[in-house]
């Protein structure tokens, strides 16, 4: 939850007071997105490249439009989490190397 509370609770929402949707959904999902280079400390490099990308370019956007459309960060909270539990499972069973 607290990811979501930060990077659409509090960032996007702030970006929308002084930026258009469009320009506050790209900066707070490249904010998103460098913030898993956190990752590093645990997963490969290419590993944690490639969960940068993904959170900074398709979930980031996704989520931040969606706390628009919807006024609250609820919707973005469930499909975080969910994403969070079907990741790993679906990789396992694909058996992806990155």
């Amino acid at each position: 939850i607290y990811e979501e509370v930060l990077f659409r609770g509090i960032i996007f929402s702030g970006l929308l007071t002084v930026y258009s949707v469009g320009i506050s959904v790209l900066i707070s999902s490249a904010l998103f997105g460098v913030w898993h280079i956190r990752s590093i400390y645990f997963m490969s490099k290419r590993k944690t490249l490639a969960q940068m990308f993904y959170a900074g370019i398709i979930i980031g956007p996704i989520f931040a439009y969606l706390t628009f459309l919807t006024g609250d960060i609820w919707l973005a909270v469930i499909l975080h989490y969910i994403n969070n539990i079907l990741a790993p499972l679906i990789q396992e069973k694909n058996k992806v190397e990155l």
